[in-house]
């Protein structure tokens, strides 16, 4: 499956209702135009300073790079990030 063939399938079914789950490890194995129409990410521990980084400039969020540094090496096992990219709201769960 080509990044623009799942790019257009996920735009496509926007107005039906339909949850889809893009499971990676590597942030940046998601091309730029996935990311735009990204809903909510949601980040897991284990990432290093430099990812984290990277991601915190591609997500939308009203947080310092600080603050979201900090709400993420707060994170438990198990316990994940998850942006808002419509509100740019950040929870813990």
């Amino acid at each position: 499956v080509t990044d623009s063939f799942l790019a257009k399938s996920l735009y496509k079914t926007r107005h039906t209702n339909c949850i889809f789950f893009i499971v990676i490890q590597i942030w940046k194995g998601i091309t730029a135009q996935l990311k735009s129409i990204l809903n909510s990410v949601w980040i897991f521990g284990g990432f290093s300073t430099q990812i984290l980084h990277h991601i915190y400039n591609q997500i939308t969020t009203d947080l310092s790079f600080d603050e979201f540094k900090s709400e993420y090496l707060q994170l438990q096992k198990y316990k994940k990030l998850i942006c808002d990219n419509t509100t740019g709201e950040l929870v813990v769960v």
